[in-house]
């Protein structure tokens, strides 16, 4: 008498009907709230729209090399697909090091205003 035939001849009560209209607008609510809400936190924000529209994606990079010579290099090569939530200064540096055993530090800056900035590599054993 209160339910309802569904399309494979189960019956649905009105309030499995409800249950689930509320977890559909509570997951919509969230889907929507969260990432306006981290719209006001610093960039870029996770779970946030912007999350991956802002890169911070070092402009140039060089190499240091033990016998003192410079070498500048695409970090294109070392980072396939730049993301604003990889750590740049933390990851890629130290890869750089462990790939290039002749390089002494790698030196890098990111987008303006941002300071050149220097990562000593490791001394090896030869």
């Amino acid at each position: 008498m209160g339910r309802e035939p569904s399309a494979n001849g189960a019956s649905r009560s009105p309030l499995s009907r409800r249950a689930a209209a509320c977890f559909f607008v509570v997951y919509l609510i969230v889907q929507v709230s969260l990432p306006v809400y981290r719209l006001w936190a610093p960039r870029p924000a996770r779970f946030g729209w912007q999350m991956f529209s802002s890169s911070v994606y070092p402009v140039r990079v060089w190499l240091l090399r033990r016998d003192g010579s410079e070498e500048p290099l695409d970090p294109a090569a070392y980072v396939g697909n730049p993301r604003a939530d990889l750590d740049y200064e933390k990851f890629v540096p130290p890869h750089i090091c462990k790939l290039r055993p002749e390089v002494a530090s790698v030196r890098f800056q990111l987008p303006a205003p941002a300071p050149l900035k220097e990562y000593p590599c490791p001394a090896t054993a030869d």
